[in-house]
């Protein structure tokens, strides 16, 4: 099994080297697909984020904020989808009822994983100490 901070850092190369491939590719585009100053603009928006924020992360990233930072995670996950859904769905009721059917199923399928993997470490802890778990 692979821990999470380990993830993490692989996710982070892993976007680290698409970027920089996605930046040369688009910056040796030429003619209509060509990059516009705006963009350039924007590149340079996000780059002090990424400086400042990169570090930060790596410095907060620890057991004791972990708990705390996938919580946040969440939360700025389902404030990112609600924006998209005001600027870009507004009031389309059969594109919010797909995203609302899709996150219950989503939903489900973690709910019914967290409680499968957890019965099975239970059941493993059970028969290694020969007591019974409770609250694991």
């Amino acid at each position: 099994i692979i821990c999470d901070n380990d993830l993490t850092s692989m996710s982070i190369i892993v976007m680290t080297v698409t970027s920089i491939f996605g930046t040369m590719l688009r910056v040796t585009t030429s003619g209509d697909e060509a990059v516009t100053t705006d963009v350039y603009h924007a590149f340079i928006a996000c780059a002090c984020f990424v400086v400042l924020g990169a570090p930060l992360g790596s410095l907060l990233l620890s057991k004791h904020n972990q708990r705390r930072l996938k919580n946040l995670f969440y939360i700025l996950a389902a404030l990112q989808l609600l924006i998209f859904g005001v600027v870009k769905i507004r009031d389309d009721v059969v594109a919010w009822c797909v995203i609302g059917g899709s996150l219950c199923l989503v939903m489900f399928g973690i709910t019914i994983t967290n409680r499968s993997f957890y019965s099975l470490r239970r059941k493993k802890l059970e028969v290694e100490t020969g007591k019974r778990v409770v609250g694991v």
